[in-house]
């Protein structure tokens, strides 16, 4: 049946070869039996219906490619493997990777060395990993930790962005449209699944405390995986199960969120940053977006130190952005014309000092005008090159 109706689906595209049509649908047979499916889902019956109707509209025939497209879309059958911690040398290896992956927080690292031990025992049981919850001030690094995560336990992330998601439009925007049409958008439950190319990849869930409950019920019963509604509306439009799926939430506080969501993760605290840990990231962020640039010594632990009370790395990035352009601008003011610089003085290294950093630091209306009154005076004036004459032949 699924065949024979295949075939009219791929009949009403428009005009093909016969084996051009045979070969589409052995195509989604395939992608189907690598998802162990044996029925096509209650969607695709009603879209097979409506195709076999003499009075069928092109509108029902371009919504049924666009199922077919989707479907294909998403590898079916392929797992990522999970890296586990069964001996000296992987938690070795883990250790290394969280090192490589982000500078500082080693309460961090260590919380995440617990949770990685604990999946590792999950999935040596034949169970899925339990959901994690990353909690601490905004500019902690919630996001890179979770990316780095990922990375070391060898899963595809996907991020999800729920802050601001209200109740209405939560289950749209998760599970995606009831009445698959041209123009309409995957849910992002679904959209992860073709993005990462795998039936089990880590969902970021960012922003989590900024939704509102019932979006976090939601995510609870995807958890779960037992809740009936939501399995059978994710079938609905895709045969998914989310039982494959890893979940880590971020959020500022867990104050306010959903208690049994809470309760069902582990819960790691990213409280912030050392003056010592600023500076390291400093020193690397300069390294990566400001090469050239020479840093005066002591400069970068004062910085760390007027930004001890801020717990994360974005106010310092903020004070370091402005420090440099107050460097660079004095650079340009010192040494004239742009265009008319040396080739020694353009290669030379940027050189940034605690002047930039106070310069920078307190503006004021006296530090412009002598800025200003210093780059007018101190500016080479050149001429502007007259065009010459062209020469007149004289006449033989």
């Amino acid at each position: 049946m699924a065949t024979r109706s295949l075939r009219e689906i791929y009949g009403h595209f428009g005009p093909g070869h016969a084996s051009d049509i045979e070969r589409e649908v052995d195509r989604l047979q395939s992608a189907l039996s690598k998802a162990q499916i044996k029925e096509i889902t209650s969607k695709g019956s009603y879209v097979l219906t409506v195709l076999e109707e003499d009075e069928c509209q092109q509108q029902d025939v371009r919504s049924a490619e666009v199922w077919v497209k989707r479907i294909l879309s998403i590898a079916w059958g392929s797992l990522s493997t999970i890296r586990i911690i069964d001996d000296r040398s992987s938690l070795t290896n883990m250790v290394d990777a969280l090192d490589a992956s982000f500078v500082g927080c080693n309460v961090t690292k260590l919380s995440l060395c617990h949770y990685l031990i604990t999946a590792s025992l999950a999935v040596n049981e034949g169970r899925r990993p339990p959901g994690l919850l990353l909690h601490g001030p905004p500019g902690t690094g919630k996001t890179r930790v979770a990316k780095s995560l990922a990375a070391v336990i060898g899963l595809q992330s996907h991020v999800i962005n729920a802050g601001n998601l209200g109740s209405q439009a939560a289950e749209t925007f998760l599970f995606g449209e009831r009445e698959v049409y041209v123009g309409s958008n995957m849910g992002s439950i679904a959209l992860g699944l073709k993005q990462t190319q795998t039936m089990n990849p880590l969902y970021i869930i960012d922003e989590i405390d900024k939704c509102a409950n019932s979006v976090q019920d939601c995510f609870l019963s995807l958890m779960n995986g037992h809740d009936a509604v939501q399995d059978s509306y994710l079938g609905d439009l895709f045969p998914i199960d989310p039982k494959t799926f890893v979940f880590v939430f971020t959020c500022n506080s867990i104050e306010g969120m959903s208690r049994p969501l809470v309760d069902r993760c582990v819960q790691i605290d990213c409280n912030g940053y050392t003056v010592d840990e600023k500076v390291k990231i400093a020193e690397d962020f300069m390294s990566r977006y400001y090469t050239g640039s020479e840093i005066q010594d002591g400069l970068l632990v004062a910085m760390a130190r007027s930004t001890e009370k801020e717990p994360g790395f974005r106010g310092m990035e903020k004070i370091i952005a402005k420090t440099v352009s107050q460097a660079k601008m004095r650079d340009l003011a010192e040494s004239g014309s742009v265009n008319r610089r040396s080739v020694s003085h353009r290669h030379r290294a940027l050189s940034v000092t605690f002047d930039d950093w106070h310069d920078a630091s307190n503006p004021s209306v006296d530090t412009w005008n002598a800025f200003t009154q210093y780059l007018r005076s101190n500016s080479p004036k050149h001429k502007i090159p007259r065009p010459r004459p062209r020469k007149r032949r004289k006449k033989i």
